[in-house]
Parts: C-alpha cells; structure tokens; sequence
C-alpha cells in the first residue's frame, strides 16, 4: 500500500492513541514491524475482540530508534539494540498511546525526531521515500518508585501494509487503515469503559501474559 493524501489522513487518525508494544526488523529482507495496540472501536458491529496489529514496512533502507529520559530538559540516553527496545516495552509499568494525529510522512516532526539515533539499522545511506515516526511513553519500575523515559523511531521505507496479530492479513482498501483501529475514537473508554476482551499485549519476543492494565 502506497501511502497516498488519502492513506496517510486514515493512517493519522486510526493510530492516534496506538501503544507501541514492540519493533521487529529483518535485515535480509529489509522489512520492519512494529506492533501495536489498538484504542479504537468500530462505527458499527462487534467490537474485534483482539485489538492488537501490526504495521509492516517494507523497502525498509533506515530505521532509526532512540530513547529519552522525561526530565527537563530531556537528555538522550543510550541505546544499543531492539533486544534492548523490546525489554523497556516489555518491562513497562504503564505506555501511553501515541497522540498528535501525525505519524506518516511528517514533513517537520521535531527536533527530538530528528536527532542522531544510537540504533540505526538498514542498508541506508539514502532513505526511502516515505516515513513512519512513532513513540512510546514509558514508566519503569525502579528501586525507588518510577522512572518514565521515551522511546521514538523513525522508519524510512516504500510500502505498508496491514495484519492482524495472528497474521491474517487486511485489505488494503480506501477504508482499511480506519479499519486498522475501527472508525471512531474511543475518547478514553474502551467498548463502553471496560478493556477490550482478550487482547494481550504482544512484544517482538511474543504474547505477554498479562495486559498493561491488570497490573
């Protein structure tokens, strides 16, 4: 799927309140994952009963993640691996949803997003002509409380396309990055103000016992 004005205005709105639960990347195929839960509920019909999708990049030539205390000001921290990416997802105590109503293709996404990243991965040295920029909001759990840091990447690729957590793949139709999340806001609630049912939260290692949530 070829993110056109139109792909790229859905995209925005169906991942505004997406958590991130985990990055994948295969460098021989330059194809990237990322993992992520969805918030939303569908303008019409059953609720899915597993909100969980991925997005997969392929065409990938760069990847770039890097990670950020919340203190003020932020101070970037250092970061080695997606095995290192994926412990602070899975380990986290509370990751709030992606907010700003832009992810794709963003033109000026601010200097934080733009900063030298540790980890970069992909052939490079050139980038594809599209991009993906995500962010995870993350408490951790330390000796004495909480520490909450940032996570953000940047994903340079040519094509995306759409699945389940299962798999199963989603029609790349005008209507099928909504249907990514389903049609509507959830404004905070999820199917009437209780968590979706069955919906595990998933880390580039596998299926994480427990929701966010539960804890």
């Amino acid at each position: 799927m070829q993110p056109t004005p139109h792909v790229t205005s859905d995209l925005d709105v169906a991942l505004n309140e997406a958590e991130v639960c985990g990055l994948l990347y295969d460098d021989e195929t330059a194809t990237a994952r990322v993992f992520i839960e969805n918030m939303w509920l569908p303008d019409g019909g059953p609720v899915d009963p597993d909100g969980r999708r991925v997005l997969v990049f392929t065409g990938v030539t760069t990847l770039e993640v890097r990670l950020w205390s919340e203190e003020d000001p932020p101070e970037q921290l250092p970061l080695s691996s997606l095995d290192e990416v994926d412990m602070l997802l899975a380990e986290a105590q509370l990751v709030c949803g992606m907010y700003g109503w832009a992810f794709v293709d963003i033109s000026d996404p601010g200097p934080r997003c733009r900063a030298a990243a540790d980890l970069q991965l992909g052939p490079g040295p050139h980038r594809s002509g599209h991009s993906f920029d995500w962010f995870a909001e993350i408490s951790l759990r330390t000796d004495d409380g909480f520490r909450a840091v940032l996570l953000d990447g940047t994903i340079y690729y040519d094509e995306l396309s759409l699945a389940r957590a299962d798999g199963s793949p989603i029609p790349s139709t005008r209507s099928s990055p909504t249907a990514c999340a389903g049609g509507r806001p959830s404004t905070g609630e999820r199917a009437g103000g209780r968590t979706l049912p069955s919906s595990r939260p998933i880390t580039s290692t596998g299926v994480r016992g427990r929701r966010r949530t539960d804890r």
